[in-house]
This record gives C-alpha cells, sequence and structure tokens, in this order.
C-alpha cells in the first residue's frame, strides 16, 4: 500500500475520532511552544498514537500527503492562499510552515 494511503486512512479517522483527537491534544499541550517544534511533536506524539491505532508512516510520509493536499486543494490560482480550509486538519503545514515551504515539496511533474 502506498504511503499517502496510509497517512489518508489514518486522517479519515482522526477526523472523526474525538477521542483520539482529544489523545493528540491532550499530549500536545505538555508541549511549550510546540508550534516551534512541529516535526518532532508529530515524531513524538502523532506517529505512536497512530501505531497505536494500526497506521504506520513517518513524518515524511505525512508532509508529503499534507503537501499533496494542500497543492490539490489551492490548485486554483484565483482562490485565495490565505484563506481558511474548510475542516482539514494538517499537522506540519499550517502550523508553522508557509505556503512558499509547502510548494518546495511539489511532487508533480
Amino acid at each position: 500500500m502506498k504511503d499517502n494511503d496510509v497517512v489518508s486512512r489514518f486522517m479519515a479517522v482522526y477526523q472523526t475520532d474525538p477521542q483520539l483527537q482529544e489523545k493528540f491534544a491532550e499530549a500536545e499541550a505538555s508541549y511549550p511552544g510546540s508550534l516551534d517544534i512541529r516535526e518532532a511533536v508529530v515524531e513524538e506524539l502523532l506517529l505512536p498514537l497512530a501505531e497505536e491505532a494500526g497506521f504506520s508512516f513517518t513524518v515524511e510520509d505525512l508532509r508529503r500527503y499534507e503537501t499533496d493536499l494542500y497543492l490539490e486543494k489551492h490548485r486554483d490560482e484565483e482562490q485565495d492562499p490565505d484563506a481558511p480550509d474548510d475542516d482539514t486538519v494538517f499537522f506540519l503545514l499550517d502550523r508553522g510552515w508557509t505556503n512558499d515551504a509547502a510548494a518546495q515539496f511539489n511532487t508533480e511533474g
């Protein structure tokens, strides 16, 4: 199975599971300044929660998934890049990363 598929499946579960969201929020609250150490927080908190739920992926897999999703959602050049996304959860891209940083990971042709 492709890594993006694993991340996508986990994100679908995460977005519909309030207990999983609460577990992450509680753990994240113990990391002061967590926006500055986003990647470490994801690696130390989110990935173990995902593993516990049966989904194994890396920070890079998550970054690639989020970048692909972000680029897909913002494909229309007329859309305001700073407009809020729907209810999409990003663990890396909207927490300290800029649109330019997301664009550098563009995996398309």
